[in-house]
Formats: structure tokens, C-alpha cells, sequence
């Protein structure tokens, strides 16, 4: 596998969108708001805010392996949030571009999921089983799902592999 694996890029871009009936207000609260989004994610156990020695926003997530920690870069519009993993990870560090707009009577959120995966082993396991459901487009699922918009078409988008 290791072998193999060394074959793919370790950098990766995939581009997720879907379009939502919710009002982008809800929507972005539901995102924003880490009491919301502990209802809906369920690929986390627990969601913390915290702030680093220049007061800038941590957002630490526990899941079923452990913390993780995202650095939440940008929330200042309710248009867009840029996360990026801060924890040190030998083996991937990443971050997650999601804005929201209004497209008619709809709200649009688009994730950009940009990734580097160092650890070969991990590298063929995901360009082999997991590149079909990124983390945007399982994040984007459980959405809907909360706002009962499950038949909401999510489009996945490879720009680099």
C-alpha cells in the first residue's frame, strides 16, 4: 500500500456545492453557531471555543480518535469561514474554504476542501475509498440532512489529485 500510495499526489483540491430552500441566514447560524452545529455533525462528539496567546478563534473538535484542532481563520461576513488544522499531524494537515451566497430564492455553500496528505499508507486509502465522499461533501450531507433538505444534490468537484 505504501507503495502504491507514493504513486498519488499528496496534495488534493476537491470543490463540493450544493444549493439549500433554508434562508441563508439559518444556514449560516447553523454553521457559525457551535451549539447548532453539535446537533447536526455527527462525525464529532464535542465542538470548544477557544482563543490562542493572539486572540484569534480555536475551534476544537473531539471525535472518536481524539482532538482535533481548526484554526478558524476568517468568519467576519456571513458569506465566509476558512478553517485550517492546526494540530500537529505527521501524516495530513488541510483546510476547508466555505462561503454561502444567495442564488435567487436559494443558499448556495460551496466547500473548498484543500488537503496534503503525507503518509503514503493514508494516501492510497484515500485516493481509494474515501475521494469519493470528501469530508466537505459528508459535512454538506449532514447539513441537509438537519435542515430536512436531503434531497438536495450535493456536486463534487476533483480540481487536483
Amino acid at each position: 500500500m505504501a507503495i502504491l500510495g507514493s504513486s498519488y499526489n499528496r496534495q488534493h483540491t476537491i470543490v463540493c456545492v450544493t444549493h439549500f430552500k433554508t434562508d441563508i441566514n439559518k444556514v449560516w447560524n447553523d454553521i457559525i453557531n457551535i451549539r447548532e452545529e453539535q446537533k447536526w455533525r455527527k462525525d464529532v462528539k464535542k465542538i470548544e471555543l477557544s482563543k490562542n496567546e493572539h486572540n484569534q478563534s480555536i475551534q476544537i473538535e473531539t471525535d472518536k480518535y481524539g482532538k482535533k484542532k481548526y484554526f478558524v481563520i476568517d468568519t467576519e461576513t456571513q458569506e465566509y469561514i476558512q478553517k485550517r488544522i492546526i494540530t500537529n499531524n505527521k501524516s495530513f494537515s488541510g483546510e476547508w474554504q466555505i462561503k454561502l451566497s444567495r442564488e435567487n430564492s436559494l443558499t448556495m455553500v460551496e466547500i473548498t476542501e484543500t488537503g496534503e496528505i503525507y503518509n503514503t499508507v493514508l494516501r492510497f486509502l484515500y485516493h481509494t475509498f474515501f475521494m469519493k465522499n470528501s469530508t466537505g461533501k459528508i459535512y454538506l450531507y449532514m447539513l441537509a440532512n438537519y435542515l430536512n433538505e436531503k434531497d438536495s444534490e450535493i456536486r463534487q468537484t476533483q480540481l487536483s489529485a
